[in-house]
This record gives C-alpha cells, structure tokens and sequence, in this order.
C-alpha cells in the first residue's frame, strides 16, 4: 500500500508541476514510501489510546487557544482602552521592565496552560484506552498515509514538538495584536478570528493551495497532527522541504518578529499620543 501512496503522490507532483520542481518533490516522495514498503518493518498493535491522543490534539485551539484568547488579548489593549498606557510608560519601570514583565507573564500562562493540558489529555486517555501500542505503526493508508516512519510514540513526540512550537506562535501572535489594537473588544475580535477561523473546513478554502497557506496559521501549527498526516513539501533552492521543518521555522522566525515588534509597539505608544 505505501508504494501505491507514493506512486499517487509522486504522478500529482510530476502533474502540478513541470520541470525540477515536480520531478524533485516526486522522487522524494517515491523515495520516502519506498521505505516505508520495502525497508521499514511495520509492527500493528492495540493502538487505540494513542490514536484517540493524537486526535486530542485537534482540540487544542479551542481549549488552550480560548483561553489564551481571553487572558492575553486584553495584555496591552486594555491599557490603551482604559487609557493609562501613557501613565504606565511615563513611570520609571514604564518602558523597559513592564513590558517585559508582561511579554513574561503572558508567556509563562500559556505554556503552563498548555502542560496542564497535555497532562490532563494523557491522563485522560491512557485510564480509559490504555497505553498499550506505543510500538504500533503510525499510519492507516485510508485516512493518514504518512510518509514519516514514525510509532505512535514518535509521533506523538513529533506532533508535540511542532505543537509547542506552534504555542509560540500562538502567543506571540496573540500579544502582538494586543499591542496594536486599540482596545480590548477589537484585540479580542481580531485574535479570535484569527485563532479559530483557519480551523474551521469550509468549501471555499478547500484548495490544496488555501491549505497550503493557513497550515502555516499558528492554530493549525498548534494541533501539530496536520503536519505529518501526508506527504506535504516544498522545492525553495534546489532542495525538498518538508512541511514539518518549513511550518517549524517560518513560525519561529515570525515569533521573534512579533514579540519585538510587540516590545517596541507599546514602548513607543506613548509618543504617538
């Protein structure tokens, strides 16, 4: 079956696009479920707690996302509704320690959030399901044909990894609207919008290039389990990158954006008024 999946996914490649491009992210994905069909040894077992684990995962922008929404959206708006950034920027911790103070603040809740949350989701699971399966092979070629050889165990670890990375995201997005809104009804608007919206399926977003696009959005990074579903690439420089890598680094790189441009947004807000 994987040689039949990669034989698929290398003809749409070679379709989709003409020359270097569609014939390097064909090979890579003939030469990825090549293995999985004639190298990689496949162990099937009980499986379902660990299933059910990665499809929690797909809650995550409406548990720990909705509370970051509600906590950290008001972070900085609420100073400028209220109308006491001026005073708290003019005191002698204003510009530097108070911002970083909240940028801290905001970032410790999230993450301890997200722990609890994961914790409580194995928590969950395994007294329910079991952890029976960690070993068992990750992929069932009707709904997740993976190109990843990956146990449910390193999967999850995987999914987790990007999920983090994907929180960070999340958060700095979050903080950095905060910090541009005008008040804490509009920051709470824009960033739920932009939380929950990617999630949704609807028809006119069901374009493998509209996919393409909000995979990047931080809630879809979040949920992690999107990233090593199927055999997603991209050709930039002569080389093949795979999506769990591109989505990992835009997503850091756009982090460290945001929290300087939140920094350096309410540090200077006092000056536009």
């Amino acid at each position: 079956m994987a040689e039949k999946v990669g034989k698929e996914t290398a003809e749409y490649y070679r379709e989709a696009y003409d020359g270097p491009k569609g014939n390097a992210l064909a090979s890579k994905a003939e030469e990825m479920y090549s293995y999985l069909s004639n190298e990689y040894k496949a162990y099937y077992d009980y499986s379902w707690g660990w299933s059910r684990l990665h499809a929690m995962q797909t809650t995550l922008p409406f548990t720990i996302g909705l509370l970051l929404i509600v906590v950290l959206s008001p972070m900085f708006s609420n100073e400028y509704g209220k109308r006491v950034d001026s005073l708290l920027l003019s005191s002698k911790y204003g510009k530097n320690k108070l911002i970083k103070a909240k940028l801290v603040t905001g970032f410790s809740i999230a993450i301890i959030s997200w722990l609890f949350i994961q914790l409580i989701n194995i928590a969950i699971i395994f007294y329910f399901f079991g952890i029976e399966g960690s070993k068992a092979f990750v992929q069932n070629w009707a709904v997740n044909p993976s190109p990843y050889a990956l146990t449910y165990l390193t999967s999850y670890l995987t999914v987790t990894a990007i999920s983090f990375v994907g929180l960070l995201f999340l958060i700095s997005t979050i903080l950095f609207i905060s910090s541009r809104s005008k008040g804490p009804f509009i920051s709470l608007i824009i960033v739920a919008i932009i939380t929950l919206f990617p999630t949704l399926q609807l028809d006119f977003i069901a374009s493998r290039a509209a996919q393409k696009i909000l995979i990047f959005m931080p809630a879809n990074i979040l949920i992690g389990v999107h990233h090593v579903k199927n055999f997603d690439a991209f050709y930039l420089f002569g080389k093949v990158i795979m999506l769990p890598s591109a989505a990992t680094v835009v997503a850091c790189l756009l982090s460290i954006l945001m929290v300087i441009g939140t920094y350096y947004s309410f540090k200077q807000h006092q000056v536009e008024n």
